[in-house]
């Protein structure tokens, strides 16, 4: 599955041709590492794929849904800044949803959120993290699991 195509993309800088007619297909799962000596346009290309360059001619596509971060080379944040803090700045989704990980993590490690163990030959059945989410809220019963009907004897 296809989710950034690049097709017929060029680029000129300065009067300078970075990249003429490139095309360029990342499949989904595909890991890339982009070498090679200053000013080919390695930045350029991946400024092209996160949207914060346009390209001279040709058309850069993304499968929907698909969101590219980028990082620049110059350092452009805070100065006191952790590098790790600065770069989840870049996806400020990620910060809430750690966050909602931990509060999901923390219900799951509460023992009074454990039901019906017994019911479950020792498996665990574990609330829904909605449960978790609203103060006071006792978990439901589990339903009774049944057990399966024995076979008939042998002769």
């Amino acid at each position: 599955m296809i989710i950034a195509d690049l097709a017929g993309v060029s680029r000129i800088y300065g009067g300078r041709t970075i990249f003429s007619a490139l095309s360029w297909s990342i499949q989904a799962g595909e890991k890339l590492g982009l070498v090679g000596p200053n000013g080919v346009g390695k930045s350029t290309l991946l400024q092209l794929l996160a949207g914060q360059a346009v390209a001279d001619a040709g058309t850069v596509t993304l499968r929907r849904g698909t969101r590219v971060a980028y990082l620049t080379q110059e350092y452009h944040g805070v100065a006191e800044r952790a590098l790790l803090t600065e770069l989840l700045a870049v996806r400020e989704d990620l910060t809430e949803l750690e966050a909602r990980i931990a509060k999901i993590e923390a219900c799951l490690g509460d023992a009074a959120l454990v039901v019906g163990a017994a019911a479950l030959d020792g498996a665990a059945a574990l609330l829904p993290a909605s449960v978790c989410m609203h103060a006071g809220a006792r978990p439901p019963r589990p339903a009774a699991v049944p057990r399966p009907a024995r076979p008939p004897p042998l002769p």
